[in-house]
């Protein structure tokens, strides 16, 4: 069966890796550092529900809510369903909110009108000035402890995952991807290929450069978030208003994260950021949840957003492919939402070269993966460090387990393979 390389270790990368090897192909993904070490693990946790897009990208939007629905379902371990609420502080706000119950509707996003005092009495920390509260289904998803068992079941499939392993060079010939080299423990290996994949996203740029492509147009978009030691929401509070800047905070485990503002960069690791485009994007969320203002943030994060150039002042969520070479292709933009839609979208671009039917996905059951590994791989993992971790199960620290037997079974994965 034919090898295909793929660059790129973020939730992009190991949907196609699930998704290839499933297809029967012989995959390796290559990742420069960890396993979601970039954009995929450093957003603010949500699984929309499609409502940010409805309005003004209706196509994301059904593909938002369809995706929510299904991992809900099969991977439903790594979901908390808090729901969102948008809401308005003014009349212009509350307009947006007839557009949005429109759009919502065409879309096929369940969207209901609350009570104020009703969403007051869940929410205390909101600003009783609001004027209008939809309810939606937006939810949180564990990005690292979900990317683990993806990863876990592609291996378990037959892919291989190569972290610490920085592509630097390749042989092209007669536009065609003969070999790549990457760099893994000082070492320099080189090694032949059908097909290269590449989903590093905003480091596109970068990495294509190594393929002899210099001028690949990518719009890299830093998103700071904050977050805070406390909860001061239940639910997924998001302004009633076009996407903007500091317009949505969140439940994230024991913290509250409040985001974000976008400043477009021409260095994807580049982190530079002015205090008052941190302060205004603050002040912004503190319109909807006042008590903000109170407390100082105990980390700021971020991320760098790989959106496509368009005539979209802040650039398009989308997801597009790219051809490089005969035999390689990139795929840039997307959100952590639809990457399984990404993962089957790039196997049925290989469906038209080599014929091989794309398996699907949206059945596999992720809530078991964890569990399957540790059954066929009793012997090399160990079972009295997985029993202990099974004892939160009684106590008051249940919600961590999975995050810490996630990363324990994913480096075993990566390590016995």
């Amino acid at each position: 069966m034919e090898k295909i390389c793929i660059i790129g270790g973020g939730i992009t990368g190991l949907f196609s890796a699930l998704n290839l090897s499933l297809n029967g192909y012989n995959v390796t993904l290559f990742e420069k550092n960890d396993i979601l070490s970039g954009t995929s693990g450093k957003f603010h946790g949500m699984l929309h529900s499609g409502s940010r897009y409805s309005v003004n990208d209706p196509e994301s939007a059904r593909e938002c809510i369809n995706e929510n629905k299904i991992l809900s379902n099969f991977a439903s371990r790594f979901i908390k369903d808090t729901g969102g609420y948008y809401v308005s502080l003014n009349r212009e706000e509350e307009e947006y909110g007839d557009i949005l119950i429109k759009s919502n509707k065409k879309t096929g996003i369940e969207t209901e009108e609350v009570n104020v005092e009703d969403l007051i009495s869940r929410e205390p920390y909101v600003n009783h000035a609001i004027t209008r509260a939809l309810k939606v289904p937006d939810k949180i998803i564990n990005a690292h402890t979900f990317a683990s068992s993806v990863a876990i079941e592609s291996i378990m499939n037959g892919a291989k995952i190569k972290t610490n392993s920085e592509i630097i060079s390749s042989e092209i010939r007669d536009n065609e991807v003969v070999s790549i080299s990457y760099k893994k423990n000082n070492k320099i290996v080189s090694e032949n290929f059908d097909f290269v994949i590449n989903t590093t996203g905003p480091w596109s740029g970068n990495v294509l450069k190594n393929f002899n492509i210099k001028d690949f147009e990518i719009m890299p978009t830093l998103g700071y978030m904050a977050s805070y030691d406390r909860v001061m929401v239940n639910s997924i509070i998001n302004r009633m208003r076009e996407p903007s800047d500091g317009d949505i905070i969140l439940p994230y485990g024991p913290n509250t994260v409040a985001g974000t503002v976008a400043i477009i960069s021409e260095n994807p690791d580049s982190a530079e950021i002015e205090d008052d485009d941190i302060d205004m994007m603050i002040s912004e969320i503190a319109e909807m949840i006042p008590s903000l203002k109170k407390y100082h943030y105990q980390k700021l994060y971020h991320s760098m957003r790989p959106l496509i150039k368009d005539e979209k002042a802040r650039g398009s969520r989308d997801f597009n492919i790219f051809n490089n070479y005969n035999n390689m292709i990139s795929v840039i933009g997307g959100k952590f939402t639809t990457s399984r839609i990404m993962g089957r979208t790039i196997s049925e671009t290989l469906e038209k070269y080599y014929g091989v039917k794309t398996e699907d996905t949206s059945k596999l059951n992720f809530n078991a993966t964890f569990e399957k590994f540790i059954d066929i791989n009793k012997n090399n993992v160990d079972m009295e460090f997985i029993g202990y971790l099974n004892s939160y199960d009684n106590g008051m620290d249940y919600m961590y387990k999975d995050q810490i037997l996630g990363a324990y079974l994913l480096k075993c994965a990566i390590e016995g393979d």
